[in-house]
């Protein structure tokens, strides 16, 4: 009983969040935004089939974050879940965890370390880091993320789609005078024009989508002409969501190209 009353979150430890966001600048967490944030653990614990334990452990260790700090920004919140999720299943669920470790690292061959969209998306975005602006960074790593979830981007190595989503960024939100410059680097990895052209085209439609779900709001999007292999707009919702924060420039709400420009464009730097 000792160590449940010392370590039981305050009541209302959400108003302090309400109170450290009145003195400065920053957005305050919610009662509506913790629920929200828990449901979602929930639904993540189903879907492992971590135990019932587990969850309500992972619970508490969110509610005793959130009430030891204020400094806890919306756009992470998401992330402090998983932290949770991950600590209170390595708590309870180790020899499952470490089993299932060595399964993955058998069959990956101890081969962990391999460059991603990501990777080549901040090497991309450093050699041109005076005409990337915040907005178009955000909505390249918006758009590559996109992908993430769509089966057939897997036709497209990391670096296509780091360039693919960089140059769509470019022509979404970019100064006209510096597509040439980003072009001509992402040139420099050799990548042809056709193929650099469809993954374009594949972005555009995953960014599409998303955005008829933001158009839509509660209503599902059916991703209708999108040419998807799946009905994503309720898929894409939390990255929708994420992506709508003001640290990511709210880049889920621009507005994707009308069109793109035909592959010989590319070709040409």
């Amino acid at each position: 009983m000792n160590v449940e009353q010392e370590l039981h979150p305050p009541r209302q430890f959400l108003d302090s969040h309400r109170q450290a966001a009145a003195a400065g600048s920053s957005d305050f967490l919610t009662p509506g935004m913790r629920m929200i944030v828990a449901s979602w653990m929930v639904e993540v614990a189903e879907e492992f089939r971590l135990q019932q334990e587990t969850l309500h452990l992972a619970a508490g260790l969110l509610d005793r974050f959130l009430s030891s700090t204020q400094d806890v920004p919306r756009c992470v919140l998401q992330l402090l879940a998983v932290a949770c999720l991950m600590l209170a299943a390595k708590d309870l669920e180790r020899q499952d965890l470490l089993r299932m470790e060595r399964i993955v690292l058998d069959v990956l061959e101890f081969r962990l370390s391999s460059p991603s969209s990501y990777t080549f998306l901040h090497l991309l975005a450093q050699a041109c880091s005076q005409c990337v602006t915040p907005t178009l960074l955000s909505l390249a790593m918006y758009v590559t993320e996109l992908a993430v979830l769509e089966y057939d981007m897997h036709q497209y190595t990391h670096s296509c789609r780091a360039s693919a989503a960089l140059l769509l960024a470019q022509l979404t939100v970019g100064a006209a005078q510096h597509l040439p410059h980003v072009a001509a680097v992402v040139a420099a990895l050799g990548i042809p024009a056709e193929e650099l052209s469809g993954c374009m085209a594949c972005l555009l439609a995953l960014q599409r989508a998303a955005y008829q779900h933001t158009l839509a709001a509660a209503a599902a999007a059916q991703g209708s002409g999108s040419g998807l292999s799946c009905e994503v707009g309720d898929l894409l919702a939390p990255l929708r969501t994420k992506y709508g924060h003001a640290c990511w420039c709210d880049v889920s709400g621009v507005a994707p190209v009308a069109a793109l420009p035909p592959a010989q464009v590319w070709a040409i730097y």
